[in-house]
């Protein structure tokens, strides 16, 4: 496993951890003091010469990868507490093992009513639990922390048990020190997971999505960490690499330290380049920022993998030379030589004469020539090569394979290291006297002879002639016939026996180019020691013995005019390390070395970008963290894989949306050239979704910022941070106020710069007025989202577009097919906010002032399937890349505007049935050709690239071959595709991203599937299902790419789409063969192998070879004729049959794999995988229709139809609907209290036959039900998430009254207005395209109402009593009772219905009844409840009550007694013809007194005479208690009428003086002096002009409602509208207190008496009281 970089990531902390709490020995003194004594005496011992003693900080870092796992629920419950998980001995054998990192929503199904939405993918989140065990051997001075790269989405983590941190964000690292809680052995680690849903905009995933270590460090001396490199010196000068390491020491000694730091510096190859020293005198426990500046010169740039920069730097420089040396300028280093060539000429020193001829001189005349490769000064190598016939050449009139420098053509022998071997094009030919000579000449004597033993290609060395006058003399060809001409250059007469004389005393030669070169290959030896040689930098050096020739090719760079060639190398992985060595007197503690780069970054606002001084373009893309069907599991083979596909397509930068990314993902790009814009929020204080980071944003964003800048801050790649993105879009909670959103990002933006000033900070802005301008003057590099790609605004900073295009595409669909949700592949189609792809890419390359663009977005991820955003879509179709990772069409228009490499792709595919295709290509080459069966559709030059930077064509259908060609300027092919017409599916074939595998890896093989014809076409169309097995691994996940298929991502079995799928597996760890297979029905197995050892070893593209587009290869696609899939005979076991019974029919096929099945003539479903024989098949109906159905079959294999059975005529009959449940008896519900009755029944959990339903029952609600909407759920079986799927009964509002109304799918309807206290019968009738309902309560009749298009499955049980939300737990309790229920599979007719509700249908009679008490005693006031117990349960008849004699004793409808006065009443209950009777037995209930006046008091208007009864009667109202107020007063003569607010005076104050006005007053108001209470918002007037008036009067609060008598004559009630706040306020007597808390509107008059008692008088009570009949 690669190792993370989380806590100390390149060494340094990225979070404030804390530190474990004083620890003290058996005598009570700590342990630190101890410390401290022990290291003074080990520092006077170092002193008197102990030996240096050296050691890591970082003592071990081990993965937390193994965790055993439990999904508490997907549904997130705010309510579930439990931490027994984390104690050390739970019991967690039944648990899962899982691999971290790991995310769990990605293993689950698609849920079209999950929480998530379609924003999240359909996939749910909710609560989980992970445990795991480390063993550890706990010593003094060591710190034991756990490093978090990332849990999504919070997080508590628990050691031993214990807590010790809570994480917020799901994207941030962050540090626990477990110290404290760690013991030696064996410690448990429990981390318990919460994401609530909807949590995020996208897909989110859940878990431990990232790597966890347990990192052990020495922490007894002086501890390193936050170590932060810059080299401030490069921007100015790219050859000055001085570096300042700058970090935190830590004194962890006790005592006061004097500390000694030495900083190393390492190159990418290992070797120490610089080092520095500083020193610190550090207090004990304090922390120091300290600092030290390395000099270093021409530092290795770390830079690009980009085709801009690759051609700037890297780009091959051709030499050559007559002579040598060569000279090679600004080389880079370490680089093989290309296209080395070595050649010979021939010299001849002098004139020959008959008795002195002249040798030939050629190079490697020794047998050998030597190449020397220096760096010109003291640096070489050699290379030694053997030449048999030396190298020869011969001048010729032209054409030779070389010229000189005089313009002379040659042809020479040679060695072409390149290819490894030597080209022998020259013979020597002796000259013997057998020749047939004969002579000429009159100045000269010249004899000729011919032959014909060698080949030649008439080009004849003329060395041993000579020019004699005017004459010179050459060899001819003539006829064919090789001929020699040879000049004697002696004067005067010879003759031809002279000559042959001189012929046979001499050795004579002459040398023939050869018309067939000979190729001889080089031995292996000579081929391996020309590998070894490179280049050095800045000059190379080649020269060759024996005055060779040459030719080489190398790799250049070029800098600008301040910069060493040397700084930049081919590979931009230029990384160094830092090292930290902190020396207390003899010991030094090093900390873990620091990734870093040398690169110099610039933003202009005119110009644009510039990377090490060389001006680039971004060529951008936005990604997401998902990894497709392995979810956002981080994992590094991975992230690889997805980085090369971008960098491959020209992409040289990528922006990490919206939030930070793992170490790992940071990690690949800096070592793979990858510029890196790194966003930290997708939005700030104001959530986007219910349930993101917003809510806890104020408290937790610089934990964010921190630990994300520290882990980051030394990776090259980062160019930028980001600080948020379209921060006012999609908000929850309303808009951000101008002064508030500049505040806000002020503050973040102040956050990051604290901590790092050398990268411009940046922001994602999707519209540029507004408080965003105010935004964008905030960060340093403007950012902005779409806006039609204007790059005008803001020019007082540089620009950017940070997200752009937005284009719609599915990989291989070339029309809109809304059936499946599928954008076309042509690049026109662009949300409304958007552009196309092209549009936008032109527009930034063209833009001067433009840093360059991101486009939304490389990879389609999990979420936001726009613009579909429905169910079953699932995913973007915004990507370049599909979720498998296999390119749209779209990508090579990317790669031939961004690559320089030679390409060409051509779309769509050429399978189709006729018409004309639009066929467009994309191509950086100068001109492209399209070939259709060899002939030439035409060829086209750049000037005639359309709009869409493609070169489009019209073509007439041809089943056939198409051939696309790309040529270079001079006409050359440099690229080619091809697409060959399709037959039918035949077999599959695998292919894999790597042939081998490191076992000791995480890594993951990618395998894509592809389904072929029988000639290895790809089929477009084919989306046959392939299911994969493995032998010696794992299958991870399977997908196709397809944003609406929503088949398990973490399953086996996949369909392909256009002819894809993809299959992603791990090894199980053992050495071996992992073998992956695949199989579909009616395809050919495909399998494939890879290698699990001791490396991975990536697979290689077969080389690219062309064909001749002219007569290109056909591939025959018909197929051999078969026979036809036929049903020779079928038959039904019924003809007649009910609804939802199943008939069996039973076939005989042949030559069938798949059958259709036909409904009253219209295909219905299908039957797959069907082998021939004998089969049955089973189907029922739910819907009679006319009463008469019809099926037939029809035979199909691939795309060949057989005929279609005749139909069988099924006659249907309505099946009696059947009782699914009832309830056993009645039902109260208490509006509190859950106790909710789970039926176990989902009513809608498979509504593909659209089940039917009847619900009948009978129920009575409480009186006192309040007014307020959704409280009460008397029946539910929903999804309570939009649209809200499902049924649910309960109450609403209308008209500021309640309502009974029932939801359905959507639809909301009125049953029963003010149903306070009734007892309703009501008949729900679901017939699955309507439901119809009518309620006994005046109007009876059956209301029809169409269900609505949200008819989906509801994975939700029927609930009676409650309701359930959308996290699983339980409220809105039904306050009442249900005497009955019912629910039947099947529909009662409407007629049935009526007939139930009034009573002559569907009743049961009841046999018995009995009372659960048979007597009763009471106290005036008090409540008792009597239940009926009918016999049968089921019995529907109403049970009535009758009291004799009256007014003693009422019972309500659901048999609650109420005592109103002393005295013996009989109860009798009656149902049918059945009764049972209670005694009841009334005496007069005496109530306690909380407070009673003294005596009789006078109250002076003006006067503060408050009486504080020290009663705090509404401090606790959760029980809503009840009180009785007796009084007898006489109002004063001198109340006024002066009040601001109309109240006089006041009698009695219980109150919060502010609104709602909680609690209770009496006080006297107006300008008629009314006597009112006024009681939590509901007033009584109890007497009018209480000037002068004596009263006397009984009040009654009995928890709902309350009442008076008083002897004014009046008796009066009324509800307490909002009896709900509790409040500490005290009963005061004779006037009020303020809010502030002083006194006033004292009361004028006499109290004569005044009392408060516990407890509820009744009405006749109260009578009494105030007539004076009872005391």
């Amino acid at each position: 496993m690669a190792k993370i970089k989380t806590l100390y990531q390149n060494g340094q902390q990225i979070m404030p951890v804390t530190h474990p709490k004083a620890v003290m020995d058996e005598n009570g003194i700590s342990l630190d003091v101890v410390l401290a004594q022990l290291q003074t005496r080990i520092a006077t011992l170092e002193a008197g010469g102990i030996p240096v003693t050296t050691a890591d900080q970082l003592v071990s870092a081990v993965p937390l990868d193994s965790w055993k796992f439990n999904l508490v629920s997907a549904t997130a419950n705010t309510a579930y507490s439990s931490t027994a998980e984390a104690a050390a001995g739970f019991d967690d054998a039944s648990w899962r093992t899982v691999s971290v990192p790991h995310d769990w929503s990605v293993e689950l199904d698609f849920n079209a009513s999950s929480p998530a939405t379609y924003e999240g993918g359909y996939l749910d989140g909710g609560d989980a639990w992970y445990r795991t065990t480390v063993s550890v051997n706990k010593q003094s001075g060591r710190r034991y922390v756990l490093c978090f790269d990332g849990v999504y989405m919070e997080s508590t983590v628990y050691v031993n048990g214990q807590q010790v941190h809570k994480n917020y964000y799901g994207y941030n690292p962050f540090a626990v020190d477990a110290t404290e809680q760690m013991v030696s052995g064996v410690n448990t680690i429990a981390v318990f997971v919460r994401n609530e849903q909807p949590s995020s905009r996208w897909y989110s995933g859940s878990g431990m999505i990232r790597p966890v270590e347990l990192v052990t460090l020495l922490d007894d001396q002086i501890r390193m960490e936050n170590i932060r490199v810059t080299t401030p010196k490069l921007d100015s000068d790219l050859t000055n690499g001085e570096t300042v390491v700058a970090f935190d020491a830590v004194n962890r000694m006790g005592v006061e330290a004097s500390a000694t730091f030495t900083v190393d510096l390492y190159d990418p190859d290992g070797a120490k380049v610089g080092t520095a020293d500083a020193s610190a005198v550090i207090a004990a426990g304090e922390t120091q920022n300290v600092s030290a500046t390395v000099t270093y010169r021409s530092p290795k740039l770390w830079h690009i993998s980009d085709a801009q920069q690759r051609d700037l730097m890297e780009n091959g420089k051709s030499v050559s030379a007559s002579g040598n040396p060569l000279t090679c300028e600004n080389t880079l280093a370490g680089k093989p030589l290309g296209a080395l060539r070595v050649w010979g000429k021939s010299t001849q020193n002098g004139v020959p004469t008959p008795t002195a001829p002249v040798p030939i001189v050629s190079a490697g005349d020794g047998g050998t020539v030597t190449v020397t490769v220096s760096d010109g000064a003291n640096k070489s190598q050699t290379l030694t090569l053997q030449t048999p016939n030396a190298l020869p050449g011969i001048p010729v009139a032209s054409s030779g394979n070389y010229t000189d420098e005089s313009g002379q053509h040659w042809v020479c022998d040679e060695v072409d290291l390149t290819r490894g071997v030597r080209v022998q094009r020259i013979t020597k030919i002796k000259l013997t006297s057998s020749l047939n000579w004969a002579k000429t000449g009159t100045q000269v004597d010249r004899y000729f002879a011919t032959f014909n033993s060698v080949n030649t290609s008439g080009a004849l060395c003329t060395h041993f002639s000579t020019a004699l006058g005017s004459e010179t003399v050459g060899g001819i060809a003539m006829s064919g016939k090789n001929i020699i001409g040879f000049a004697y250059a002696g004067k005067g007469t010879t003759t031809v026996s002279d000559f042959k004389a001189f012929l046979d005393a001499n050795d004579v030669y002459v040398w023939a180019a050869l018309a067939t070169p000979v190729e001889t290959a080089l031995s292996a030896a000579e081929i391996s020691a020309y590998k070894a040689l490179t280049t050095y930098a800045p000059t190379t050096v080649i020269s060759a013995s024996g005055g060779a020739g040459m030719a080489a090719s190398y790799q250049q760079s070029i800098l600008p005019s301040n910069a060493l060639s040397a700084l930049l190398t081919a590979s931009p992985a230029n990384l160094y390390e830092a090292q930290i060595s902190a020396k207390v007197g003899n010991r030094v503690q090093r900390s873990k070395r620091v990734t870093y780069g040398y690169r110099s970054i610039r933003f202009d606002k005119d110009t644009g970008f510039y990377l090490n001084g060389i001006h680039t373009k971004l060529k951008g893309v936005c990604v997401h963290h998902d990894g497709g069907c392995i979810g956002a599991a981080e994992n590094r083979s991975a992230i690889e894989r997805q980085v090369d596909i971008l960098t491959n397509m020209g992409c040289n930068a990528i922006r990490l949306t919206h939030n930070p990314f793992g170490a790992e993902y940071l990690d690949v790009c800096q070592r793979k050239g990858v510029l890196l814009v790194e966003e930290l929020f997708d939005g700030w204080t104001k959530s986007k979704k219910q349930k993101d980071f917003g809510r806890y944003f104020t408290d937790h964003y610089a934990e964010v910022v921190t630990s994300a800048i520290r882990r980051d801050w030394n990776n090259p790649a980062v160019i930028m941070w980001s600080l948020g993105n379209e921060v006012r879009t999609n908000l929850t909670g309303g808009d951000y106020s101008s002064s508030e959103i500049v505040s806000v990002c002020t503050m973040v933006n102040s956050a990051v710069k604290a901590l790092d000033s050398t990268r411009p900070t940046t922001m994602g802005n999707n519209a540029p007025g507004g408080n965003l301008s105010a935004l964008m003057a905030i960060v340093d590099v403007v950012g902005i989202n779409y806006n039609g790609n204007n790059q005008t605004c803001q020019t007082d900073r540089p620009i950017y577009g940070s997200e752009t295009t937005s284009a719609l595409s599915s990989r291989g669909v070339y029309a809109t097919d809304s059936a499946n949700m599928a954008y076309p592949s042509y690049d026109n189609k662009a949300v409304s906010w958007g552009n196309t792809a092209a549009e936008t890419v032109n527009a930034y390359l063209s833009s001067a002032r433009s840093c360059g663009h991101f486009v939304w977005t490389g990879f389609d991820y999990i979420g936001e399937p726009t613009e579909w955003n429905k169910y079953p879509a699932k995913s973007s179709y915004f990507g370049i890349v599909d979720t498998c990772g296999f390119p749209k069409d779209i990508y090579f228009m990317y790669q031939s505007m961004w690559d320089s490499r030679p390409m060409i792709h051509m779309l769509p595919h050429w399978t189709h049935e006729s018409g004309n295709i639009d066929v467009w290509l994309y191509s950086n080459c100068a001109s492209v050709e399209l070939f259709l069966n060899g002939t030439s559709l035409g060829k086209k030059a750049l000037a005639q690239r359309g709009t869409k930077n493609q070169y489009a064509y019209t073509v007439a259908y041809a089943a056939g071959t198409l051939v696309a060609n790309g040529y270079d300027a001079s006409g050359n092919l440099i690229a080619q595709d091809i697409q060959y017409t399709a037959g039918t599916p035949a077999k599959l074939a695998l292919s894999s991203d790597k042939t081998a595998v490191s076992t000791a890896s995480d890594d993951l093989v990618h395998i894509t599937c592809d389904v072929l014809d029988k000639n290895g076409t790809l089929c477009p169309n084919a989306d046959n299902s392939v299911t994969f097995t493995v032998v010696g691994g794992t299958i991870i996940g399977t997908d196709n790419g397809h944003g609406a298929n929503v088949e398990k991502l973490s399953g086996s079995r996949h369909s392909a789409f256009s002819g894809k799928c993809l299959c992603v597996v791990k090894h199980d760890g053992a050495s071996g063969v992992m073998k992956i297979t695949a199989t579909a029905n009616g395809l050919t197995t495909g399998t494939i192998s890879v290698t699990k050892g001791e490396t991975t070893i990536a697979a290689t593209a077969p080389a690219a070879s062309f064909v001749d587009a002219t007569n290109p290869p056909m591939r025959d696609v018909s197929e051999p004729a078969e026979a036809a899939p036929t049903i020779s005979a079928i038959s039904a076991d019924k003809t007649t049959a009910a609804l939802n019974e199943e008939i069996t029919f039973t076939l005989t096929v042949a030559n069938t794999t798949s059958i259709r099945v036909y409904i009253d003539g219209s295909v219905n479903r299908y039957i797959y995988d069907v082998t021939d024989g004998t089969m049955t098949y089973k189907l029922s109906f739910t819907d009679a229709g006319s009463g008469t159905r019809t099926v037939a079959f029809e035979p199909c294999r691939g795309d060949v139809v057989g005929a279609k059975t005749a139909e069988t005529v099924i006659t249907l009959a309505e099946a009696a609907p059947s009782l699914l449940y009832e309830l056993p008896s009645a039902v109260t519900f208490d509006g509190t209290t859950d106790t909710i009755i789970d039926t176990g029944i989902k009513m809608f959990e498979d509504v593909s036959a659209k089940p039917k339903y009847t619900m009948v029952f009978e129920a009575t609600t409480d009186a006192d039900i309040e007014n307020v909407n959704d409280k009460y759920c008397l029946v539910h079986c929903m999804n309570e998430v939009s649209p809200y799927p499902g049924l649910a009964v309960q109450i609403g509002q209308s008209d500021n009254a309640p309502k009974l109304r029932l939801a359905m799918f959507g639809n909301d309807s009125s049953i029963v207005w003010k149903p306070n206290g009734k007892r309703m019968r009501i008949a729900v009738r679901i017939d699955g395209s309507t439901y119809a309902y009518a309620p006994k309560d005046g109007d009876t009749s059956m209301t029809d109402i169409s269900v609505s298009s949200a008819y989906c499955n509801v994975a939700k049980n029927l609930l009676i009593g409650g309701y359930q939300d959308a996290s699983g737990n339980h409220g809105r309790f039904w306050k009442g009772t249900m005497h009955n229920f019912r629910l039947y599979r099947g529909l009662w007719t409407k007629a049935q219905c009526q007939g139930w509700l009034d009573g002559t249908y569907g009743e049961v009679a009841a046999t018995n009844i009995a009372l659960s008490s048979s007597s009763l005693t009471m106290d005036t006031g008090e409540s008792a409840q009597l239940t009926a117990t009918i016999t049968p349960s089921g019995a529907t008849q109403k049970v009535t009550w009758n009291v004799s004699p009256s007014g003693i004793v009422s019972v309500s409808d659901i048999g609650k007694v109420t005592a109103s006065a002393a005295g013996n009443a009989t109860i009798t209950a009656t149902v049918g013809s059945v009764s049972a009777t209670c005694a009841v037995v009334v005496t007069k209930a005496v109530l306690p007194v909380l407070y009673e006046l003294p005596q009789e008091t006078v109250f002076t208007a003006g006067t503060d005479s408050i009486i504080d009864t020290g009663l705090k009667l509404f401090e606790n109202i959760s029980t809503k208690p009840k009180y009785t107020f007796l009084f007898d007063v006489t109002g004063g003569q001198n109340m006024t009428t002066n009040d601001s607010i109309g109240e006089t005076c006041v009698l009695a104050h219980c109150m919060e003086e502010s609104k709602p006005w909680p609690g209770f007053v009496l006080h006297v108001c107006g300008d008629y002096f009314v006597l009112q209470a006024s009681m939590y918002g509901s007033n009584l007037e109890m007497t009018a002009n209480m000037k002068g008036k004596k009263l006397r009067c009984a009040l009654v609060v009995d928890g709902a409602n309350w009442y008076y008598y008083s002897s004014a004559g009046s008796a009066t009630s009324a509800a307490i509208s909002n009896y709900t706040a509790a409040i500490a306020k005290s009963l005061l007597i004779g006037g009020y207190q303020k809010s502030d808390g002083t006194h006033g509107r004292f009361f004028d008059g006499t109290l004569h008496s005044f009392k408060v008692l516990r407890g509820a008088y009744t009405m006749a009570e109260c009578q009494a009281w105030v007539e004076q009949t009872e005391a």
